[in-house]
């Protein structure tokens, strides 16, 4: 999910853009039952969860959530025209073909381990817990499209 700003370079009918935004990005990790993500100090490993508790596990995953900012250059391949007051301009109404690249790049905000099981009470509960310094603060990458 993000917002951006598109611009044109250069003239009216020039068919390159740039792309300037900032989003959120979620990544979700989820162990094969029965384990579940354990934090020890500054570590996380997977653990057995019927060796931690009694129960029976229903979902376990742990949580990354990021601010990103994404910058993207977009060629216009096939580009169609229009002329407004008199002067000729790129048509964005219609449909182009398009090629995108871009860059990205993002800071961790928060990191959440999940475990949903039932007790031996047949009562549904839901840990979270908030991870601290356990996984890569920052993140960045391209895309093309």
């Amino acid at each position: 999910m993000d917002i951006r700003m598109t611009r044109q370079i250069g003239s009216l009918v020039s068919p390159v853009f740039y792309r300037l935004g900032l989003g959120y990005r979620q990544d979700t990790f989820n162990p094969e039952k029965p384990n579940v993500f354990v934090q020890d100090l500054n570590e996380i490993y997977l653990a057995d969860f019927n060796d931690l508790t009694t129960g029976t596990l229903k979902k376990s995953y742990l949580r990354n959530h990021y601010f990103v900012v994404p910058a993207d250059i977009v060629w216009v391949l096939n580009p169609k025209y229009t002329i407004e007051n008199n002067e000729k301009m790129l048509d964005n109404s219609r449909t182009n073909l398009r090629l995108t690249a871009g860059i990205y790049g993002g800071v961790r905000f928060l990191t959440q381990n999940y475990v949903i099981f039932k007790n031996e009470d047949n009562n549904r509960v839901k840990y979270r817990e908030n991870v601290q310094e356990a996984a890569e603060r920052f993140i960045f990458g391209g895309n093309w499209q």
